[in-house]
């Protein structure tokens, strides 16, 4: 079922991955207090969702607009997991090799922020501190990218299986072709 779908899954994770890291890419531009904005990852999660919703629409077009559960879930979480990899390995490059002071420059502002927020929360010394070492421990490399692609696993399926459960649309027993 895979290989029947491999083309729309490539294309559709390509632009799920080149709108993240265009993304990325202007926030970078635009300098390191937009990389730390909450807005930002809700833009990104929106438009990737809708990319995804996108995808899995057209291919049941292009199946005499029919997909089964199975089928949308499967493009649905491949797409998802496809440019989470291709974002994830853009982020170790970017934090890595290209600028890796941009690390210390967003969690800086991250802290600020966090700090300040906590604080109209009315937040004790004690839980901010902890909040601020937290952000600290933070590290841009590999191992924490391939964690979070780790993490991002089951978050996924769970989105794949919502989208899925609205888009699919099974064809009739006696649909004839």
């Amino acid at each position: 079922m895979i290989a029947q779908f491999k083309d729309q899954i490539i294309k559709f994770a390509l632009y799920v991955a080149g709108f993240q890291i265009g993304l990325t890419l202007i926030l970078y531009i635009l300098g390191p207090e937009y990389m730390a904005q909450f807005w930002v990852g809700i833009l990104a999660f929106l438009v990737s969702i809708g990319i995804v919703v996108w995808g899995i629409l057209q291919t049941r077009g292009s199946q005499d607009g029919f997909i089964s559960f199975k089928e949308a879930f499967t493009i649905g979480f491949l797409v998802l997991f496809l440019a989470g990899l291709a974002g994830a390995l853009f982020n170790v490059l970017l934090y890595t090799v290209i600028d890796p002071e941009l690390a210390v420059q967003v969690k800086e502002i991250t802290i600020e922020r966090t700090v300040g927020m906590m604080e109209n929360f009315g937040a004790s010394e004690t839980e901010i501190d902890e909040a601020v070492q937290n952000i600290q421990k933070q590290d841009f490399g590999l191992k924490q990218q391939l964690t979070g692609l780790g993490w991002s696993i089951p978050i996924n399926a769970i989105l794949a299986l919502i989208i899925a459960a609205f888009t699919k649309k099974n064809r009739p027993e006696f649909f004839e072709d």
